[in-house]
């Protein structure tokens, strides 16, 4: 199989999400962590659509990950949160840790 070049999303023409410039913590099928990225833009990669953004500092234990790029399959989406900022994120996380009703 050869892979073919990414194709940016224009989501203006599609029925995705204009994620840019925002920080999305995603809920997928079959995984045990959530998972969180910054910048997002959707991709098609091989006919399949994907959500691709970096993996923001703070977003993975003992950081990780930070840094690196995640590509999610938005079929295996099945919930996800918006955040404007990081520091909105932090700020939320940090609130949910405090009264202890983190999921």
């Amino acid at each position: 199989m050869v892979a073919t070049e990414p194709r940016r999303i224009d989501v203006t023409h599609q029925h995705t999400p204009d994620l840019s410039d925002k920080i999305v913590y995603l809920f997928q099928e079959n995984r045990e962590h959530e998972l969180t990225i910054q910048n997002p833009v959707f991709e098609e990669h091989n006919g399949r659509l994907f959500l691709v953004g970096q993996i923001p500092d703070g977003g993975s234990a003992n950081d990780w990950l930070s840094g690196l790029k995640a590509y999610v399959s938005w079929d295996q989406v099945q919930e996800f949160i918006v955040f404007d900022s990081l520091d909105e994120y932090f700020a939320r996380l940090s609130r949910g840790w405090a009264e202890e009703r983190l999921q």
